[in-house]
């Protein structure tokens, strides 16, 4: 088991979106766990993950489709939340963990976080936000 072989494009899908979910992602043709580089391009929110296996040689290119949507403002105010309460926060859309962080060039409460997977974004604001239920 040892030559190289593309994944499928659902095998890719599967294991690019659980990365970016932050779980353990497993090749589909060994088991083993699989090495991933994150391949972020400028025009695109959206991360592309290069995936590889070390055992067995499979690998492929996960290029999630770039929606370019942004957070209604009661999902920012929960992102808000998580993110400053817990560290991390997770896209509504797709359960992503978002990227980014505080961004002080936009002043000294701001924030810019965008999911990985959707692409979906948002700058902005981020003082006196509570739990808001959509």
């Amino acid at each position: 088991m040892t030559d190289s072989a593309e994944m499928s494009e659902s095998d890719l899908k599967e294991r690019g979106e659980a990365f970016h979910r932050g779980q353990v992602i497993g090749c589909p043709r060994c088991g083993s766990r699989l090495g991933a580089q994150t391949c972020p391009y400028i025009p695109k929110r959206s991360v592309d993950i290069y995936l590889y296996c070390e055992r067995c040689g499979a690998c492929g290119r996960y290029e999630p489709k770039d929606i370019r949507e942004d957070w209604s403002d009661a999902q920012w105010q929960r992102i808000c939340d998580q993110y400053y309460r817990d560290g991390e926060a997770r896209c509504p859309f797709d359960d992503a963990k978002v990227w980014g962080g505080k961004d002080r060039t936009l002043g000294s409460h701001a924030a810019h976080l965008w999911c990985p997977i959707c692409g979906a974004a948002h700058y902005g604001d981020v003082r006196g936000l509570a739990e808001v239920v959509e």
